[in-house]
């Protein structure tokens, strides 16, 4: 996912980089599923709203319930 990123990000491709990260952010929601079933109030809460993509003008919350470990983060970046 870094790599699909970075590489979007050097050619300039607007709609790649909105596809790359809508991959990222759909994984990173996969990896925090189970975490939604409980009751936890969140660290952070982000938004965002969509652009060069379909749906355009969408409204994005992200919310950030857990910091990750650096084990977690190595079996991502790896």
């Amino acid at each position: 996912m870094v790599h699909c990123l970075k590489t979007t990000l050097l050619t300039n491709d607007a709609p790649a980089v909105s596809r790359c990260l809508l991959v990222t952010l759909a994984a990173a929601a996969v990896a925090v599923a189970p975490a939604f079933g409980q009751d936890r109030e969140a660290l952070e809460t982000f938004t965002a709203t969509t652009a060069n993509m379909d749906p355009d003008g969408e409204d994005v919350r992200f919310s950030l319930l857990r910091w990750s470990s650096d084990a977690d983060r190595r079996a991502v970046l790896d």
